[in-house]
């Protein structure tokens, strides 16, 4: 067993034995558009013999039932139902999945051109204003548009690389002084 696959049983030794956290609400959300969407096309596609599918049709019908599970366990996460295999699977599942990408092929080009326009905009909001109304998206998530959605989600995107890049520009302005209080010779010859 490798390291990360250790780390991962240790995640879910610690999430089966104590209070569990919240489930991702914006997997929930876009899974289940997801499902809804390609419900009718699957139904099509199942009532087909295995031998008359082609590979792409049954990797489509895997993808549908594999994420159907997914979503399943994301809305049971935290209860009794959930064995700590499953909490691993979806660890993994989170892990290694895009939720951006899963959103950005939900939308049409016209949802995503409207939500860059409508990021451009808010980019001019002061960082009060912005968190306020990320707060009140948050507060109403469950009945936000999909495009609306996914603009919350690439706003706390943003916001969180801004808070980051504050953060490490102090760090850095941190690290200089010290490199400075460390050499005095430096100090004097300024």
């Amino acid at each position: 067993m490798n390291y990360h696959d250790l780390k991962v049983n240790e995640i879910a030794n610690q999430m089966t034995n104590k209070e569990k956290f919240n489930p991702c609400i914006e997997w929930i959300k876009w899974l289940a558009d997801s499902c809804e969407q390609q419900k009718v096309k699957i139904k099509k596609m199942s009532s087909k013999k295995i031998s008359d599918l082609t590979d792409e049709e049954f990797a489509e019908i895997e993808t549908y039932f594999y994420h159907r599970k997914i979503l399943y366990l994301l809305k049971n996460y935290g209860s009794p139902k959930i064995t700590k295999e499953e909490y691993v699977e979806v660890y993994q599942f989170i892990g290694s999945h895009s939720l951006i990408k899963l959103m950005e092929t939900h939308l049409t080009i016209e949802e995503l051109n409207w939500a860059k326009e409508k990021l451009q905009f808010l980019k001019q909001a002061s960082t009060e204003d912005l968190n306020k109304k990320i707060q009140e998206a948050q507060d109403n998530y469950q009945n936000l548009s999909m495009v609306d959605a996914y603009i919350l989600h690439k706003l706390v995107g943003n916001q969180f690389k801004k808070s980051l890049s504050k953060v490490n520009e102090d760090l850095g302005s941190q690290a200089s002084q010290n490199n400075l209080s460390r050499h005095p010779v430096l100090l004097n010859n300024n």
